[in-house]
């Protein structure tokens, strides 16, 4: 059984607890007594941050070095390092579309680099972006690359 980890660390505060914290959110004790014996860790969506105390954008950890914490610098290789140590197949996976930014949440505008510098490569521009959520397919699918 394989448990899809989005790596939504922009949700936990446990990374400024340090690994030991993070994995036991991430992955409780009781996780090992159930059927998963494989892990899809992603390792980046593009407008994720740890919020609670870095602005450091997920992005910018995976694809320039940036620590998140100095406590838990970057999350996949302690990740995949307790996989092993438990015995679980562990793969990365990638966010490829995310299009959280287009409601202007957690960010009120776009700041994914490919984004900024290639609006022509979305499916839309920000005038959809104060459309009502729930009202509107298009609010929220903007922002994602054609």
């Amino acid at each position: 059984m394989i448990l899809d980890d989005d790596g939504d660390v922009v949700y936990e505060i446990a990374p400024d607890a340090g690994p030991e914290k993070f994995l036991s959110i991430r992955y409780p004790s009781w996780l090992h007594e159930t059927p998963v014996d494989s892990v899809a860790w992603c390792q980046m969506w593009g407008i994720a941050h740890l919020g609670r105390s870095s602005d450091v954008r997920y992005w910018k950890n995976q694809m320039e070095g940036t620590p998140l914490t100095s406590r838990l610098p970057d999350p996949t290789p302690v990740v995949a390092d307790h996989c092993r140590r438990h015995d679980i197949e562990v793969f990365g996976s990638l966010r490829m579309n995310d299009t959280h930014d287009a409601q202007g949440t957690p960010f009120p505008k776009l700041l994914y680099p490919l984004k900024v510098k290639h609006p022509e490569f979305l499916l839309g521009d920000e005038s959809s972006r104060h459309e009502h959520a729930l009202s509107s397919h298009k609010a929220w699918t903007w922002a994602g690359l054609d």
